[in-house]
């Protein structure tokens, strides 16, 4: 009976430490994502640099339950230039697994897109903590603007471009005639075509 109730102390304790360990390793980490590329990118919470998380952490970060505090975002752009964001904050109290919320973020996601003038938007993001953290609107657009999250036309840009794009519109970068869907995404924005990038 004692042999028993020492397993299941030990197997607790490994647990306990293992979740310790992550929460250690990504305390100083932001995710931050944004829907134009796709991507979660680790940054560091105080420079705002990349940082560079290895297998170790990224199996914590899937696997294990975090109190997790996450800044959801719609970025929109006006008619008239103002750039501006919609956003939510959802912080958890109890420990939950990355896989176990991602539903219900998606859910509040969507509805916080449905308050947004559908014209005005033009990206959308969220930010995320594993531990308790207090995100500043100000520092959120930094950060979102360091992984180029504004470098979207919104709903109202997209149907000017359409209006006025030339009949072969090129490349700016190299002078080639590009498609009028690759105009769309990257030639109106100043990016390089198709063609460019498969170059590079």
């Amino acid at each position: 009976m004692s042999k028993d109730k020492k397993k299941r102390t030990k197997k607790h304790c490994e647990l306990k430490r293992a979740s310790n360990t992550a929460v250690y390793g990504t305390m100083d980490l932001l995710l931050v994502f944004i829907g134009g590329v796709r991507e979660t990118h680790a940054l560091n919470k105080k420079t705002g640099e990349h940082c560079a998380i290895g297998p170790t952490i990224v199996k914590a970060l899937e696997s294990v339950a975090f109190k997790w505090h996450v800044y959801l975002a719609v970025l929109c752009r006006s008619q008239t230039g103002e750039e501006y964001i919609q956003s939510e904050e959802m912080n958890l109290i109890h420990p939950y697994r990355r896989e176990l919320i991602s539903h219900e973020l998606n859910d509040r996601h969507d509805k916080l897109i449905r308050t947004c003038n559908p014209a005005h938007v033009l990206n959308i993001g969220w930010i995320a903590s594993t531990v308790p953290y207090e995100f500043d609107d100000k520092h959120c657009d930094k950060l979102f603007n360091i992984q180029n999250g504004w470098n979207y036309l919104a709903e109202w840009e997209k149907d000017k471009v359409i209006k006025e794009a030339p009949y072969q519109p090129r490349c700016l970068k190299c002078g080639r005639i590009t498609s009028k869907a690759d105009y769309y995404e990257h030639g109106a924005l100043g990016r390089p075509c198709k063609k460019c990038r498969g170059a590079n």
